[in-house]
């Protein structure tokens, strides 16, 4: 036979390549009934309801005795500080601290109530305030919440919400435009929809119930990336250095409708603290994404109700009640 055919017939007899497996997703530390997390220099604490694990060896620590039934775990200077009800089943929130080495807790203090939302006169007020607490946030790193509406310079972003699922993005100011979009769904139940790219460059939308996720260009509002995920997205905030967009999926089934109420970008301190986002009624969740925004694709996907988003040892950790996951 000649050689150019034998080579022929070897090639059409070598078998097909396999397709390469999939990338397995990382295995997170499963520890069901996480209250909270928290790091400091020293290390990290998963806080359960049976007391305390220290991370990543799991090693139990027992709370001192005189302690709170705590939900809430912080570092704080000289130690760490813990927050939960005055009493089991109290409204009334109190705080400890505890020392260094966990063994000796403080007096119980009570906490200041949250303070009402109340909303913006007009839309033009709401955009000064928002602007203002959005440029503090962006000078200090803090996270970035979603809202009503968006500020960029001296244009506004807005939703607008027409029929059948249907709505449309709307830029005002010198360069006006709009750029239309589908939901899937019909109105929003949830009003906060949309969070604005540190750089100002980039435009998130997430209207729960839709189960779509959507960047836009923040100037032209054309489309750079979506994805259309399994249940109602409910976007959660937008890490200070822009790097990663953190949002929840859910079941929209059984949610009633029930107005939502921003939290307060005002006062000192992360406008969107993790402890005050953990209180706020959200519909129902069950899984936590966090999607790199430069790419649009989901770095983590965690089954369990929100609980933490730390930082530590140039590491990322998603903490929901069910599993810590580092990215």
């Amino acid at each position: 036979m000649p050689a150019p055919l034998l080579l022929l017939l070897c090639a059409c007899l070598r078998p097909a390549p396999l397709p390469a497996p999939p990338r397995p997703e990382p295995a997170g530390l499963q520890l069901p009934g996480i209250q909270d997390a928290a790091c400091d220099d020293s290390g990290c604490f998963a806080l359960l309801k049976s007391g305390l694990l220290r991370l990543p060896g799991r090693e139990p620590v027992a709370l001192p005795p005189g302690a709170l039934p705590a939900d809430t775990l912080l570092p704080d200077p000289g130690g760490w500080r813990i927050e939960g009800p005055c009493a089991p089943g109290a409204p009334d929130r109190c705080a400890q601290t505890l020392s260094a080495d966990l063994s000796t807790p403080s007096a119980p203090f009570p906490l200041p109530p949250e303070p009402p939302w109340t909303p913006a006169p007009d839309l033009q007020s709401r955009a000064i305030t928002w602007k203002a607490a959005r440029d503090r946030a962006i000078s200090r790193h803090d996270r970035l919440p979603f809202d009503l509406l968006a500020v960029d310079a001296d244009a506004v972003l807005t939703i607008l919400h027409g029929e059948s699922g249907a709505a449309q993005i709307v830029r005002t100011g010198q360069n006006a435009t709009f750029t239309r979009l589908s939901l899937f769904t019909s109105d929003p139940l949830y009003e906060p929809s949309l969070a604005l790219h540190p750089s100002r460059d980039e435009l998130y939308v997430l209207a729960w119930p839709s189960p779509l996720v959507v960047a836009l260009n923040a100037s032209t509002l054309a489309r750079r990336w979506h994805l259309v995920m399994d249940g109602p997205a409910q976007g959660l905030f937008l890490t200070g250095d822009g790097r990663f967009l953190v949002f929840a999926t859910g079941d929209a089934a059984d949610a009633p409708p029930r107005p939502w109420h921003p939290v307060p970008m005002t006062g000192e301190g992360d406008p969107l603290r993790d402890e005050r986002l953990r209180l706020l009624p959200p519909p129902p969740v069950s899984e936590i994404h966090v999607v790199e925004v430069e790419t649009g694709e989901i770095a983590a996907s965690v089954k369990g109700k929100f609980r933490r988003f730390l930082e530590w040892k140039e590491g990322f950790y998603v903490v929901t009640d069910r599993e810590i996951r580092k990215l």
